[in-house]
């Protein structure tokens, strides 16, 4: 299913959101017609899926604490720098953004509602910009970050009705 060049990436990504597909991907596409001009390599996104569901989507492979810093910048939370200092030595495990968030929301920095906001608009944009173009799908083992928390992902129905 993945690697295959005679698909749509949007289509490809449909069929592993139907298949159900839990684990990271890699897409790399082609630069578009317009920017050839200007020598900018192909375009690589990255996009996380849990049980068919995209969790995560973007164009970097961040660290959980690299997002909540990102969050952070996004709702204006001055604090986050100095939060992310005293919740780095209350986590089990540093990869995981589920207990970071868990620890910024319990001291109010952040609400459920504002990362469920983000990470769904990240989504979107991340797919409009894959929009049909060719490209190819690869799985990506080194994406070491925990982020199956309720709420947060699309299904790909919710994504077709936002699009």
């Amino acid at each position: 299913m993945l690697n295959n060049q005679n698909y749509k990436l949007v289509e490809q990504i449909e069929e592993l959101s139907k298949a159900n597909y839990t684990g990271t991907i890699k897409i790399t596409r082609a630069q578009s017609k317009a920017l050839k001009t200007v020598n900018i390599g192909p375009k690589i996104s990255f996009l996380v899926f849990a049980q068919g569901i995209i969790v995560y989507a973007d164009d970097a492979e961040n660290s959980p604490q690299c997002l909540a810093k990102k969050i952070g910048q996004k709702f204006k939370i001055n604090l986050i720098d100095r939060a992310l200092i005293t919740v780095k030595d209350k986590v089990k495990n540093e990869n995981s953004f589920h207990e970071i968030f868990d620890l910024l929301a319990r001291f109010g920095l952040v609400k459920s509602e504002e990362l469920a906001e983000y990470i769904h608009n990240n989504i979107i944009i991340t797919l409009e910009e894959i929009g049909d173009n060719l490209g190819n799908l690869e799985e990506y083992t080194d994406f070491n970050f925990d982020l199956n928390q309720e709420g947060l992902g699309l299904s790909w129905q919710e994504i077709k009705s936002r699009i």
